[in-house]
């Protein structure tokens, strides 16, 4: 997404938005779902909104993957 962001690729930026959209929703994380979404939206229309959804974006995948990294701490723990 972001080579696409700085080329300024609209469909491009759509293309990654919506298939990790689809990615993320196996996971049933609604927000990052959600934000991922709003970027496949505003992409269309406005690189500079785009930029502002792709740092939202980023931050709910940081998000999902400590949950990730909890969720696998909280396994090896109870493994041992």
């Amino acid at each position: 997404i972001r080579e696409a962001m700085d080329c300024g690729d609209h469909p491009g930026i759509q293309r990654f938005a919506h298939a990790l959209k689809g990615t993320i929703a196996n996971f049933s994380a609604a927000r990052a779902v959600k934000a991922a979404g709003n970027l496949e939206e505003i992409a269309a229309r406005d690189l500079v909104a785009a930029e502002l959804a792709f740092v939202r974006l980023e931050e709910e995948l940081s998000r999902l993957k400590e949950a990730f990294r909890l969720a696998a701490s909280d396994r090896m723990i109870e493994e041992a």
